[in-house]
């Protein structure tokens, strides 16, 4: 690990009312329900003393607002929306239950089940093409500029898996494997190479949801 890297903490949203229902998420939106705000506070607070300088968002409403949370708590006046944080594209499926894609793609589902690098989800965005511009984002040399900056970056359980396997070097295929609680907080020590601890530091109860 490099020594003046700055260190960042990647955060997925709170509870959203799709994911108490389990319907897929992806590009589409729902607001967070009364416990995301309850575990968007309790993260917030866990990073008060973090030195949090600057604060980055998916452009998605869930994300958003759990970013609103932080933004207070943290007494920051500016967040950083990136489009490049959005959560994977599910195509057809958003809006949907697992049931009710089974019923209409059972091949498909079986499919992202077993494979999920290769699974084709109709309309979808593919995992590579998303870690793609994850990664475009977090190699972005203005964002980690201040060795004294802490960052968060409020996303999605999608993206933080895919950047989990890409600092582990582990491929796509274990892309289903890596559980991501609603609010748990990931550190990342951004430089030229990702360096990151194996597990979250704030892992909280996980969603019962199939749906990111």
């Amino acid at each position: 690990m490099e020594s003046d890297s700055p260190f960042t903490y990647w955060v997925r949203h709170g509870e959203t009312v799709w994911n108490v229902l389990g319907k897929y998420q992806g590009n589409h939106d729902s607001p967070l329900t009364a416990l995301g705000r309850q575990q968007a506070l309790i993260s917030a607070r866990f990073l008060r003393r973090g030195g949090i300088r600057r604060l980055y968002t998916s452009p998605m409403r869930r994300a958003v607002e759990t970013a609103a949370v932080f933004a207070e708590v943290l007494g920051l006046s500016e967040v950083r929306a990136d489009d490049r944080l959005r959560e994977i594209g599910y195509g057809q499926w958003e809006g949907l239950t697992q049931e009710e894609v089974r019923s209409r793609w059972p091949e498909q589902l079986r499919a992202w089940k077993r494979a999920p690098h290769l699974a084709a989800i109709p309309g979808a965005e593919s995992l590579q093409l998303t870690r793609a511009r994850l990664l475009d984002f977090s190699r972005d040399p203005t964002h980690w500029s201040k060795r004294d900056d802490g960052v968060a970056v409020i996303t999605h359980a999608g993206c933080i898996r895919l950047l989990h396997l890409e600092q582990r070097r582990t491929g796509l295929a274990a892309f289903r494997n890596i559980r991501v609680p609603h609010a748990s907080i990931w550190p990342v020590a951004m430089a030229r190479h990702f360096q990151s601890s194996a597990a979250p530091i704030l892992n909280k109860e996980p969603s019962t949801c199939a749906s990111q």
